[in-house]
């Protein structure tokens, strides 16, 4: 008696960190910190070691926790590097809760009502915003977020966008019951993302859309849907039609340089560049986690005035590269960036060929997920920061061992 209690209990603790889990991954960054730390700290005890232990995929994931760690140690800023990395780059770690969810299927409404609350609240919080700080006037210039900044509030609703497109069109028939809810929920985060005037989250989701549409089965009506509302966009609003176009603002001036007139492009394509030459002073294992400033800084005071007046100045930054692919290259350096990109090339594959060649639903979402975070990984750090709550528990859709009873998308 007193054992079944006990288990009681420990499921309503699970289920409750699970539910404020969901909720701050679209409010709020220490419900996301506290909520998580405790969902992975229990999952521990409740996974299924000896499943857990043959998939590969989510091995792989921890594996490029530890394996940052011990990389860490020969970076520039050593143990202290590495430790700064153990205790709060946790976010790889988070399939292992994610695969105890995925797996238990009275889970599955926690996580939904979780996810629901989330965000239609943030989104509610988005489009208020909008009326009470611009007055309901959309222009380029305009940043609408809700609890987040604007780019991590843009990734967000970009997954949330490609997710809810996959579950309108799932073949569970629990699932179809819900599709006037599930393209409700696309309109309002659809309108919060165009407020939110985020270009790399804009690209991604379009791109991820058009994948969706071209995997089995075909749904290429969809993309004449998806030109239509582009091109009604472009042509009824200018401001718009400005902000998506200005992310092709891309020139070489007379002295060569690659820039921008636009100043958030100018700002990344400079960035870039110092990050590509400041990378050949230590190659091999870079800074160390979040350890750049203090080297950027003072590889810059060995350049030329000429160079810095040209490169530094405006939205330069000296800790944020503006790229995760620049991020993994700088900080962990040229082996550890092989390994990382080389275990989202597999996943990629993999996750291709689930979706494609076995049309499998779940592969579909995971895919999507995927291809959205690796576009926006060109545009933003987020490699390193929470958004990743977004990419790294999808991952346990490409499980070898799928739920009993019911899969989750089929």
């Amino acid at each position: 008696m007193k054992a079944h209690a006990l288990h009681r209990a420990m499921t309503f603790i699970w289920q409750f960190n699970l539910f404020f889990f969901c909720v701050g991954l679209f409010s709020s960054k220490s419900g996301l910190t506290i909520f998580g730390g405790l969902l992975l700290i229990h999952s521990l005890f409740r996974v299924n070691w000896i499943y857990f232990r043959r998939e590969s995929i989510l091995l792989g994931a921890i594996g490029l926790y530890l394996i940052a760690a011990v990389f860490g140690l020969f970076s520039l800023s050593g143990a202290s590097g590495a430790l700064k990395l153990l205790y709060s780059w946790l976010w790889p770690l988070l399939v292992i809760p994610a695969y105890v969810v995925y797996q238990s299927r009275k889970d599955w409404p926690v996580l939904a009502a979780g996810l629901f609350i989330g965000l239609v609240g943030s989104t509610s919080v988005a489009i208020y915003n909008f009326y009470e700080k611009f007055g309901g006037v959309f222009t380029s210039k305009i940043r609408v977020t809700a609890f987040w900044d604007m780019g991590r509030w843009g990734i967000f609703l970009a997954v949330s966008c490609i997710v809810l497109v996959c579950l309108q069109h799932s073949k569970n028939l629990t699932l179809s019951r819900w599709r006037k809810v599930f393209g409700a929920l696309f309109g309002i985060a659809g309108v919060a993302l165009i407020l939110s005037n985020s270009r790399g989250p804009w690209l991604a989701l379009i791109l991820a859309f058009i994948i969706f549409c071209l995997l089995p089965p075909r749904r290429l009506k969809y993309l004449v849907v998806l030109g239509a509302v582009l091109s009604g966009l472009l042509v009824i609003s200018g401001e718009f039609r400005q902000r998506f176009l200005s992310v092709m603002d891309v020139h070489w001036d007379e002295g060569g340089k690659i820039t921008s007139v636009d100043n958030s492009n100018a700002g990344r394509l400079h960035m870039w560049k110092v990050a590509l030459d400041f990378f050949e002073e230590q190659p091999w294992f870079g800074t160390g986690y979040r350890a750049t400033e203090a080297p950027f800084r003072t590889f810059l005071e060995r350049q030329p005035l000429e160079y810095r007046d040209r490169y530094v100045y405006g939205e330069f930054s000296f800790t944020d590269q503006h790229s995760s692919y620049l991020t993994i290259l700088v900080e962990m350096g040229i082996i550890y960036f092989i390994i990382f990109w080389g275990y989202f090339v597999w996943v990629l594959k993999e996750a291709f060929f689930q979706a494609y060649c076995e049309s499998k639903e779940a592969a579909k979402v995971a895919l999507l997920v995927l291809i959205v975070h690796l576009v926006i990984f060109v545009f933003y750090r987020s490699v390193q920061s929470y958004e990743m709550a977004s990419l790294f528990p999808f991952l346990v859709l490409l499980s070898k061992k799928q739920p009993e009873h019911s899969d989750l998308f089929s």
